[in-house]
């Protein structure tokens, strides 16, 4: 399962001494911060680029963009807010892993693998996908993605506290 993990630090800082929100804010603001990932996770598919603003490999063996010929991968991806701990964006699409990080698959239960590439069949020992990350690495925010947390966090804050009161 992929996942990303929000640093709640920063928002812990700017949230402290807000004593007029109300009580279990906390689970609420994770809750909309794991939309603005998720968003911000789809953006790399309609952009074709990782969180970090670098573009994906282009396509060798079809047109389109990578990693959208069914959409599977993009729609199976959910947003979690994670009471006050952080969020997560993850998916059970097996296969999201490797495409976010890269990596070889090589023939083990038969002796090639073997799969369609512009309507005919290909045998190969052993493929490798490039790296076209859509999950940040783990403790390195994207600083679009920081700054957009931030600004969620302000707002959310600013609604709360003036709803409170």
């Amino acid at each position: 399962m992929a996942l990303f993990s929000g640093d709640t630090k920063r928002l812990r800082e700017l949230t402290a001494g807000v004593g007029r929100l109300k009580r279990g804010w906390q689970p609420r603001l994770m809750r909309v911060l794991a939309v603005d990932a998720l968003a911000l996770t789809q953006e790399c598919f309609e952009s074709s680029s990782d969180p970090y603003g670098r573009p994906w490999e282009k396509l060798k063996t079809r047109n389109g963009q990578p990693l959208l010929d069914t959409g599977r991968l993009r729609n199976s991806l959910q947003a979690l807010g994670l009471q006050n701990k952080g969020f997560r964006v993850v998916t059970r699409v097996k296969y999201a892993a490797l495409h976010n990080y890269g990596g070889t698959v090589t023939a083990k239960k038969a002796p090639y693998l073997r799969f369609k590439v512009a309507g005919r069949w290909v045998s190969k020992k052993s493929v490798t996908i490039p790296r076209r990350q859509f999950i940040p690495d783990t403790g390195k925010t994207p600083q679009a993605w920081a700054e957009q947390f931030e600004e969620t966090a302000r707002a959310f804050i600013a609604r709360e506290a003036a709803h409170a009161g």
